[in-house]
């Protein structure tokens, strides 16, 4: 999952996840529903030199499927339709919720920070990336809200910020020119 620009719109995100429901809805069995997900998602994964890509998405895929088997009794049955009904109306909000605060942190980051180099990022830590940008009115707000979850938050919006970096290194400088 990525922060960048167009790729962190809800509703692009929420394409697989929608997907699974949908064979979850079709296939009697959970795990075979999911089975033929799983071989659509790694199909779409781009092709990279050494599967790289492939790698990184497969635990999370793995992490999916051990989830799902514990809760197999959860998509069979009668209520089987109403739990993927609701699965599907808070899906935009969860991946929204998901997004935001880490989007919010590195846009602060950038914006609010116009001589910090995103590659100086890698040598801090999480905390010190943390105190950059705290002391802004809507993060604070945020942590407020997302206080368990806040040093989790932190991490992945450093991560993105590394990832992304010379999408970061431009919104910095088109923040230090609106202000000038």
């Amino acid at each position: 999952m990525s922060l960048r620009g167009e790729e962190a719109t809800p509703s692009r995100l929420e394409k697989y996840p929608r997907l699974l429901f949908s064979y979850l809805q079709r296939y009697p069995d959970p795990v075979m529903a999911f089975k033929e997900w799983e071989s659509k998602v790694l199909r779409d994964t781009p092709q990279d030199e050494h599967n790289q890509k492939k790698n990184e998405i497969f635990p999370f895929v793995e992490e999916t499927l051990h989830w799902l088997e514990e809760r197999k009794e959860l998509f069979q049955g009668k209520e089987k339709k109403l739990l993927i009904q609701h699965l599907r109306g808070s899906l935009y909000a969860r991946i929204f919720a998901y997004l935001y605060p880490r989007r919010q942190i590195c846009l602060t980051v950038a914006q609010h920070q116009p001589g910090f180099e995103p590659e100086r990022a890698a040598q801090m830590t999480a905390r010190e990336f943390a105190q950059m940008a705290a002391g802004h009115p809507d993060l604070d707000r945020l942590q407020g809200v997302f206080a368990e979850e806040w040093p989790v938050i932190i991490a992945d919006a450093k991560e993105n910020y590394l990832r992304a970096a010379a999408y970061y290194k431009k919104v910095a400088k088109s923040g230090a020119e609106n202000q000038q």
